[in-house]
């Protein structure tokens, strides 16, 4: 009777395990982009020192996904919305809800440009504060220096990311705002 009761536990215990195994497959992650214009002008809404250069952090935090997490940090702490803000960091900053609440794409970048202006004001340079706002509160300077010179960042490659996608933001801006001059000269 014993080896009975043994035999149906195991065969629950493994339906169990199945049924929680193909949920959690089943389940899809919550995708909703946020256009890239409502971030530049909520950008020049919040304050940003600059709106393009948050657009240039949101592509390359989030890829514009109001709702991306990434779970995977040093700390075993996510990183939550547009602008991948973790909760002790939005905290500092005055945040006083819940993570869930740094889904919405407006609290996110209220706080993620609080902090972003932060890092700017303490550093002086926004390649100096693209790197702490990536890596925590202290620039992270590749061997022992004291003072990080452009390009020995640990994070570098974050610092040329966001770089580079605020260049192209400015250059198709450059490019916007020529073409309807050509248009008008070549009318005339």
């Amino acid at each position: 009777m014993r080896k009975f009761f043994v035999f149906l536990l195991a065969v629950f215990c493994f339906f169990m395990l199945t049924d929680q195994a193909l949920a959690k497959k089943s389940v899809k992650k919550r995708v909703e982009f946020v256009s890239e214009a409502l971030i530049m002008q909520a950008a020049k809404e919040l304050g940003a020192f600059d709106h393009k250069l948050v657009l240039a952090v949101v592509r390359i935090e989030s890829g514009t996904n109001r709702f991306a997490y990434n779970g995977k940090d040093k700390d075993g702490r996510g990183t939550y919305g547009l602008m991948q803000l973790k909760v002790a960091t939005a905290r500092y900053m005055g945040f006083q809800g819940s993570y869930q609440d740094l889904y919405d794409w407006r609290t996110n970048l209220k706080f993620g440009i609080r902090y972003l202006n932060y890092q700017f004001r303490r550093y002086g340079s926004v390649p100096s504060a693209l790197a702490a706002y990536n890596a925590g509160s202290v620039i992270i300077c590749k061997g022992k220096k004291k003072r990080c010179q452009a390009g020995t960042f640990v994070n570098q490659s974050y610092v040329r990311s966001v770089l580079y996608h605020y260049r192209r933001i400015l250059d198709q801006d450059m490019n916007s705002k020529q073409q309807p001059l050509l248009v008008a000269s070549v009318r005339k």
